[in-house]
């Protein structure tokens, strides 16, 4: 996941930095530099990822890509939207957990 993942994001939802800035309570220029950033910060991207409610993989990878990876019917993959209803310090434990799954899955396929 990097900042252009969350800038397109946003910009789908039709949001302006500013607008995100509201939402999340991040500064504008906090938010322009997490969409620069490589890895950009899990507390915002939570923040993002529950308002936007999009599917978490969405922030991470994309939906057709994760579902080749895991050999599944991208459909299946809306599961992970139920993360939206976890308390922000489970979310966290989770996407972490998922982002280093992610990258053992990616490392094993040689990607």
């Amino acid at each position: 996941m990097n900042g252009e993942t969350l800038k397109r994001l946003r910009k789908e939802a039709g949001l302006s930095q500013e607008q995100c800035s509201e939402v999340t309570g991040f500064s504008q220029s906090m938010i322009s530099g997490f969409e620069k950033a490589e890895f950009p910060n899990y507390e915002y991207i939570i923040k993002l990822y529950r308002y936007l409610k999009k599917p978490l993989y969405e922030f991470i990878i994309s939906k057709e890509e994760l579902s080749k990876i895991f050999g599944i019917k991208p459909d299946y993959l809306d599961i992970i939207k139920e993360m939206n209803k976890l308390p922000d310090n489970m979310a966290k434990r989770l996407l972490l957990n998922f982002l280093d799954l992610t990258e053992l899955l990616l490392d094993s396929k040689g990607h």
